[in-house]
Protein backbone atom coordinates (compact mmCIF):
# COMPACT_ATOMS: atom_id res chain seq x y z
CA UNK A 1 0.00 0.00 0.00
CA UNK A 2 2.80 2.11 0.86
CA UNK A 3 4.51 2.36 -2.22
CA UNK A 4 1.68 1.92 -4.84
CA UNK A 5 -0.23 4.72 -2.94
CA UNK A 6 2.97 6.92 -2.57
CA UNK A 7 1.82 7.23 1.17
CA UNK A 8 3.42 8.87 4.23
CA UNK A 9 3.52 7.09 7.90
CA UNK A 10 0.68 8.98 8.72
CA UNK A 11 -1.00 8.11 5.87
CA UNK A 12 -0.93 4.64 6.35
CA UNK A 13 -1.74 4.95 10.10
CA UNK A 14 -4.93 7.08 9.31
CA UNK A 15 -6.06 4.50 6.83
CA UNK A 16 -9.59 3.06 7.95
CA UNK A 17 -11.19 -0.08 6.23
CA UNK A 18 -14.20 2.24 4.50
CA UNK A 19 -11.13 3.18 2.32
CA UNK A 20 -10.69 0.25 0.68
CA UNK A 21 -13.60 -0.92 -1.68
CA UNK A 22 -13.96 -4.46 -2.98
CA UNK A 23 -14.29 -4.20 -6.98
CA UNK A 24 -13.96 -8.19 -7.13
CA UNK A 25 -10.01 -7.51 -8.04
CA UNK A 26 -9.01 -5.17 -7.69
CA UNK A 27 -9.70 -3.13 -4.87
CA UNK A 28 -10.35 0.07 -4.87
CA UNK A 29 -8.14 2.53 -2.32
CA UNK A 30 -9.16 6.58 -1.99
CA UNK A 31 -7.38 8.49 0.57
CA UNK A 32 -7.01 12.01 1.37
CA UNK A 33 -3.68 13.24 1.25
CA UNK A 34 -2.93 15.20 4.50
CA UNK A 35 -0.99 18.26 3.08
CA UNK A 36 -2.89 18.75 0.44
CA UNK A 37 -6.60 17.38 1.39
CA UNK A 38 -7.30 16.37 -1.78
CA UNK A 39 -8.48 12.52 -2.55
CA UNK A 40 -6.15 10.33 -4.13
CA UNK A 41 -7.55 7.09 -5.29
CA UNK A 42 -5.54 4.37 -6.80
CA UNK A 43 -5.71 0.37 -7.59
CA UNK A 44 -4.30 -2.98 -6.19
CA UNK A 45 -4.54 -5.33 -8.45
CA UNK A 46 -2.72 -8.59 -9.30
CA UNK A 47 -1.23 -10.98 -6.70
CA UNK A 48 -1.36 -7.20 -4.32
CA UNK A 49 -4.95 -8.00 -4.69
CA UNK A 50 -4.75 -11.26 -3.17
CA UNK A 51 -2.63 -10.08 -0.46
CA UNK A 52 -4.62 -7.48 0.97
CA UNK A 53 -8.03 -10.21 0.39
CA UNK A 54 -5.82 -12.51 2.79
CA UNK A 55 -4.91 -10.02 5.13
CA UNK A 56 -8.68 -9.15 5.58
CA UNK A 57 -9.33 -12.29 5.79
CA UNK A 58 -7.01 -12.80 9.09
CA UNK A 59 -8.85 -9.83 10.77
CA UNK A 60 -11.42 -10.36 14.00
CA UNK A 61 -14.65 -10.80 13.29
CA UNK A 62 -15.23 -8.73 16.80
CA UNK A 63 -13.06 -6.13 15.80
CA UNK A 64 -13.97 -2.88 17.04
CA UNK A 65 -11.34 -0.76 15.46
CA UNK A 66 -11.87 1.01 12.12
CA UNK A 67 -8.19 0.85 11.20
CA UNK A 68 -6.98 -0.84 8.11
CA UNK A 69 -3.52 -1.82 9.90
CA UNK A 70 -3.78 -3.93 12.83
CA UNK A 71 -0.94 -5.75 14.87
CA UNK A 72 -0.60 -9.22 14.10
CA UNK A 73 1.35 -11.22 16.70
CA UNK A 74 2.50 -15.30 16.86
CA UNK A 75 0.04 -15.49 13.65
CA UNK A 76 -2.98 -13.92 14.92
CA UNK A 77 -4.60 -10.29 14.99
CA UNK A 78 -4.43 -8.41 18.03
CA UNK A 79 -7.34 -6.06 17.12
CA UNK A 80 -4.99 -3.20 17.86
CA UNK A 81 -3.92 -0.62 15.72
CA UNK A 82 -0.76 0.03 13.82
CA UNK A 83 0.88 3.39 14.95
CA UNK A 84 2.91 6.41 12.73
CA UNK A 85 6.19 5.18 14.85
CA UNK A 86 6.03 1.37 13.35
CA UNK A 87 5.11 2.76 10.02
CA UNK A 88 8.51 4.97 9.76
CA UNK A 89 10.37 2.29 11.32
CA UNK A 90 9.25 -0.17 8.52
CA UNK A 91 11.78 0.57 5.51
CA UNK A 92 14.57 0.14 7.93
CA UNK A 93 13.09 -2.98 9.33
CA UNK A 94 12.46 -4.67 5.20
CA UNK A 95 16.04 -3.14 4.45
CA UNK A 96 17.57 -5.25 7.16
CA UNK A 97 15.45 -8.34 6.23
CA UNK A 98 17.36 -7.63 2.56
CA UNK A 99 20.68 -7.97 3.49
CA UNK A 100 21.02 -4.10 2.70
CA UNK A 101 24.01 -1.89 3.33
CA UNK A 102 23.45 0.65 5.87
CA UNK A 103 19.25 -0.71 6.70
CA UNK A 104 19.14 2.47 9.51
CA UNK A 105 19.04 5.02 6.50
CA UNK A 106 16.09 3.51 5.22
CA UNK A 107 12.53 5.08 6.67
CA UNK A 108 8.80 4.76 6.12
CA UNK A 109 9.11 8.24 3.88
CA UNK A 110 11.42 5.47 1.28
CA UNK A 111 7.67 4.33 0.75
CA UNK A 112 6.71 7.52 -0.68
CA UNK A 113 10.61 7.65 -2.72
CA UNK A 114 10.45 4.17 -3.83
CA UNK A 115 6.83 5.06 -5.52
CA UNK A 116 8.06 7.82 -7.10
CA UNK A 117 10.98 6.24 -8.52
CA UNK A 118 8.96 3.24 -10.30
CA UNK A 119 6.82 6.24 -11.76
CA UNK A 120 9.39 7.46 -13.56
CA UNK A 121 10.89 3.93 -14.65
CA UNK A 122 7.34 3.01 -15.72
CA UNK A 123 7.27 6.37 -17.91
CA UNK A 124 10.80 6.15 -19.52
CA UNK A 125 9.58 2.32 -20.47
CA UNK A 126 6.53 3.21 -22.14
CA UNK A 127 8.09 6.45 -23.87
CA UNK A 128 10.70 4.01 -25.57
CA UNK A 129 7.97 1.55 -26.29
CA UNK A 130 5.92 4.38 -28.14
CA UNK A 131 9.15 5.12 -30.34
CA UNK A 132 9.80 1.52 -31.02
Amino acid sequence: MGVIGAWRPLELNLMETKDVQDLGSPFLVTVSDIKTKIDRCFTISGNFYHICKQYLYLRPDNCRSTSFFLHFQKGRCTGQKIDTHKFATMGRQIAEFLELPNPELYSGHHFRKSSAMLQCVNSERDTVQKIL
